[in-house]
């Protein structure tokens, strides 16, 4: 009789631990369910929050969370920057786990954003003895024509003194031609024989003659110099040149850290910016 007794008790607890079990999966199921976006940014920007379905979120443990809505491959959410051109509304997949996107600036002369499964330099293969950048803008007071402009690119021969003597090839090894506003859709190829920390190049007119620029105190027009920060061989890098104050007071080369041979002058951060991916 005891032995039933312990088999009914036993039969009884299994019972109501299976509908507990039970229950707790449809309570589960029956729970609005979550959906989890996690959104990573290339380059620098901040995302102040998503809107979707008319209602704004902010992030949450690195996530935002969103009801799943079921039947649907994609659903449009709104990115809500600070900056209002970047703010816009965007088509991502809709699925239970955790969707992961990235966004970025496809086109940064008229502020474009793009929402990506991944990385837009992912499947970027580099080739050796090469730098790849893309550059836009204009500097209406260094090129008041608005034409477009070249950048030429000198090699470096040989190193000396611990590194900071360095001798750079008499001509330019390769030549950047007709930067504009207008941001090129590939990448441009920067040949350069030895790396180091800048790359030395030289302004050009459309004309594609030197770049001269009248500095205070100076009898005479003195040529002009961009020292491009080496850049990474896994990624590439976009740079705008911008509108701004031409007083130069910088006559060093950013490699040597000595004044330029010719006294030409070295533009500093003022006149550019280096977007990295």
């Amino acid at each position: 009789m005891k032995k039933k007794m312990l088999w009914v008790q036993i039969v009884l607890v299994l019972g109501f631990l299976f509908i507990q079990s039970c229950s707790k999966s449809v309570v589960d199921e029956n729970i609005l369910p979550i959906t989890q976006i996690k959104l990573n940014a290339v380059g620098d920007f901040y995302l102040k929050s998503i809107t979707y379905q008319e209602k704004e979120y902010k992030m949450d443990r690195g996530r935002y969370l969103i009801p799943y809505e079921t039947g649907k491959d994609s659903i449009k959410i709104r990115l809500n920057f600070d900056e209002a051109k970047l703010s816009g509304w965007h088509q991502i997949p809709n699925h239970k786990r955790e969707i992961n996107q990235v966004y970025y600036l496809s086109d940064f002369a008229d502020s474009t954003l793009a929402v990506a499964d991944k990385h837009p330099m992912d499947d970027f293969k580099p080739e050796d003895g090469f730098a790849y950048v893309k550059i836009f803008g204009k500097n209406d007071l260094l090129f008041p024509d608005k034409k477009p402009f070249h950048l030429a690119i000198y090699g470096i021969n040989e190193t000396l003194s611990a590194g900071r003597n360095v001798v750079y090839t008499n001509e330019p090894i390769d030549t950047i031609f007709n930067i504009s506003e207008k941001l090129s859709k590939e990448y441009l190829k920067i040949r350069y024989n030895k790396p180091y920390n800048f790359i030395k190049m030289k302004l050009l007119t459309n004309n594609r003659e030197e770049l001269l620029v009248q500095v205070a105190n100076e009898p005479t027009k003195v040529r002009v110099y961009y020292f491009l920060p080496y850049p990474s061989p896994k990624r590439a890098s976009i740079i705008e040149f911008l509108s701004g104050d031409i007083s130069f007071r910088d006559r060093n080369d950013r490699n040597t850290r000595r004044r330029n041979p010719d006294n030409g002058v070295s533009m500093n951060s003022k006149f550019y910016q280096i977007i990295r991916f």
